[in-house]
């Protein structure tokens, strides 16, 4: 298991800036070929009564997906991405975060993620290309 180091330029992003003072500042491992994280959201970000709002579910995955790639040092760009939305994530739940890399071609990166909650049970999962910055 490693951290996943974020450039200094990352300091302001939402999902894992650590100088973002409403961002998540979420920590990222790299482990068994996979960038993995956790995440507890409240109620401040639901869409609909008691559902994390699609929005941030996406962005989670984008974000994870991302991780496994900037592992290798790598900063790509989000070019497209398709989620299927399983269930509804609830918020003040733990959920676990999980990404890889499934193919490379040229700087074209696609990758997998899901969101799974502590029975492993997968609530959205995602497919994404990137494209290296």
């Amino acid at each position: 298991m490693s951290t996943i180091v974020n450039p200094a330029e990352f300091s302001r992003c939402f999902v894992c800036g650590a100088e973002n003072p409403i961002g998540l500042k979420l920590d990222f491992q790299y482990i068994d070929d996979e960038a993995v994280s956790t995440i507890w959201l409240d109620k401040d970000f639901t869409g609909y009564l008691n559902v994390i709002h699609g929005g941030i579910v996406s962005m989670l995955l984008d974000e994870v997906m991302a991780k496994a790639i900037l592992v290798r040092n790598i900063i790509a760009m989000t070019v497209r991405m398709t989620i299927d939305f399983n269930e509804p994530m609830r918020p003040d739940t733990k959920y676990f975060l999980i990404g890889r890399v499934d193919k490379t071609a040229r700087n074209l990166f696609y990758t997998s993620g899901e969101i799974k909650d502590t029975t492993g049970n997968v609530v959205a999962s995602g497919k994404a290309v990137y494209f290296r910055k």
